[in-house]
């Protein structure tokens, strides 16, 4: 990973939830990619089933959507 990706922590929405939940971690996660020691930018993406329980994500928010990307296992699954 070079200096310019950005770490990337995906927080899946399933139905139930509590967005407050997720929002938070959003919140948690934002305040420490601004202070991390190596000040490399941390992403933080949500993502929800496609079809209810499906197993197939589709991203619906990312703080970062210019940053370059990072390949996961997911990576199949991401709308772009």
């Amino acid at each position: 990973m070079s200096k310019n990706t950005a770490h990337e922590i995906g927080i899946v929405n399933y139905p139930g939830a509590q967005v407050a939940s997720i929002l938070g971690l959003t919140d948690l996660f934002g305040v420490a990619s601004r202070i991390a020691l190596d000040r490399r930018p941390l992403r933080v993406t949500h993502w929800r089933p496609i079809d209810g329980r499906d197993a197939n994500l589709s991203c619906v928010y990312d703080s970062a959507p210019r940053a370059a990307r990072s390949r996961g296992p997911w990576s199949s699954h991401r709308p772009w």
